[in-house]
């Protein structure tokens, strides 16, 4: 995108703009006990919708665990729904639903194709999405080793397409302490649905990655036909499967850093773009905002900005004003080459500033340099006596 400006001064606010895709795996659970306030106050607004079985009910006694532990920093509350086996669906969603809670339907082990369509059922038919919940999410179990990715990733498509306003989070399948053929094709499963989810830019939960990395982020894995594989990190279990209390309470910590990253991109900022001598110049942005009418950008997106002089005219640097001094000219960063680049993690303000000269001194031809040399010796000895 290029603005161009016929104005002497000219302002231009950029707007952020949400983009959900991301994966949320070990390397983000320990950062959730350092997240401002405000930002756990924001995730403890939002409505979930959870259908799970036995590794499920552990996340929610970890989610149980760390409210009654910090109820002020982890504010989810858990309401259980009941299912319906007769319609393969959870039941309909209370009216209205609260803020902060998460909606668990524990709709057991009905073999992995079941559970993928209760979940479509429980989504279309019941009713949980937006407006009843903000977020909906499925979990396999370890035991559904034998689970279709591609199932999984065209029932999520088809509920994206239909229903945008609600987020969908997608989630690995849980791992066992073993190192078997089962542990392969979890590992397998997995990796697809990571390969979907960083090639369409959705929202992952990877429950995983988390269960094979301890608190030190150390990985537990093993080799088999030349191929490495993870595995749940024994610490986690009691038997071998099933999360204990150190276990769910990771995963729960990490199921809040997933909480974390929807209310980040929801977020919005601002990038105000001044140009002083408009006129004699434009601004390129890079990437380019997806709505020339609105322009709109991630939270945390890297903008470069590329000044263009016109002919005869010259570019003299950028003002990056500290986020933390807006507009304050002691606490500007002043950068002199044509282009630039600003993280978008908060409002920002940059000016760009175009000038008239050059400010070098043209090269002047031989004869004429010459000249000039005559006539100040001549200046300097009008009588030519030296």
């Amino acid at each position: 995108m290029t603005l161009k400006a016929s104005q002497t001064w000219i302002t231009v606010l950029l707007v952020c703009a949400p983009a959900m895709g991301q994966i949320i795996d070990h390397d983000d659970v320990d950062a959730v006990s350092s997240l401002p306030q405000t930002t756990m106050d924001a995730v403890g607004q939002q409505r979930w919708f959870f259908s799970h079985a036995s590794v499920g009910g552990n996340m929610m006694s970890g989610l149980a665990d760390l409210h009654t532990a910090d109820p002020n920093r982890y504010q989810w509350l858990r309401s259980t729904v009941s299912y319906n086996s007769g319609e393969l669906r959870a039941y309909n969603p209370p009216s209205p639903t609260n803020p902060g809670t998460v909606y668990d339907c524990n709709r057991g082990n009905p073999g992995w194709q079941s559970k993928f369509t209760i979940f479509d059922n429980s989504v279309r038919t019941s009713g949980w999405r937006t407006p009843a919940v903000d977020v909906s999410m499925d979990k396999l179990c370890y035991i559904d080793q034998n689970a279709d990715p591609n199932v999984c990733i065209s029932t999520m498509t088809a509920l994206e397409s239909t229903y945008p306003a609600t987020i969908f989070v997608y989630a690995t399948m849980p791992l066992t302490t073993s190192q078997d053929s089962s542990n392969i094709l979890r590992s397998q499963y997995n990796d697809a649905v990571r390969a979907h989810c960083i090639a369409n830019d959705r929202l992952l939960f990877d429950i995983a990655d988390m269960e094979a990395h301890d608190p030190n982020g150390t990985e537990y894995t093993f080799e088999s036909g030349g191929q490495t594989y993870q595995k749940l990190y024994s610490a986690y279990t009691d038997d071998g499967g099933h999360l204990n209390t150190v276990g769910r309470q990771r995963i729960a910590q990490g199921w809040y850093a997933v909480g974390a990253a929807i209310v980040a991109a929801q977020q919005s900022c601002t990038l105000t773009l001044n140009v002083i001598n408009g006129a004699w110049g434009s601004i390129t942005l890079d990437p380019e905002p997806n709505d020339a009418n609105a322009p709109a950008y991630p939270l945390n997106e890297t903008v470069t900005l590329t000044a263009e002089p016109i002919p005869d005219r010259y570019f003299r640097h950028w003002e990056i004003y500290d986020p933390n001094h807006p507009a304050d000219a002691n606490y500007a960063l002043i950068d002199t080459n044509l282009s630039t680049s600003i993280e978008m993690m908060t409002d920002r303000e940059i000016t760009a500033v175009f000038k008239c000269g050059s400010g070098v001194l043209p090269l002047l031809p031989a004869a004429m340099l010459l000249a000039c040399i005559t006539a100040v010796a001549r200046k300097k000895d009008p009588l030519g006596m030296k």
